[in-house]
């Protein structure tokens, strides 16, 4: 289901935008502008993310995941990776909960990589 369909309306999902070379400096900060717009448009808690609300699946099982892969890849890594490890800290380490506020906003992207 598609609970994003009102952001395909911003400039950044037209299909224009798409015509760029694949690894260009323009066509990541496409996907990044992107996975800003899919964020700020879930606009999900800490709560959501600890708890894995039906909001937070609706931002997973969103449909505008196939429109770009890319930015929906940004946007998971931060939301999963990055906000949720950082989130159950925030009880014992409240100097945490500017940044957290940062990335629930995608003021900041949270970006890194994990390895076995």
């Amino acid at each position: 289901m598609s609970h994003s369909r009102a952001i395909l309306e911003q400039d950044i999902w037209h299909v224009e935008k798409d015509i760029q070379e694949p690894a260009s400096q323009q066509a990541i900060a496409l996907h990044y502008e992107r996975a800003r717009s899919m964020c700020r448009h879930a606009a999900l808690s800490l709560r959501d993310i600890q708890h894995l609300s039906q909001k937070f699946w609706n931002f997973h099982f969103d449909l505008i995941a196939a429109r770009d892969m890319t930015a929906f890849i940004i946007a998971t890594i931060h939301v999963n990776l990055c906000i949720g490890t950082l989130s159950p800290f925030i009880r014992n380490r409240p100097d945490l909960a500017g940044l957290l506020e940062k990335l629930l906003n995608f003021d900041v992207c949270g970006q890194f990589m994990l390895t076995e």
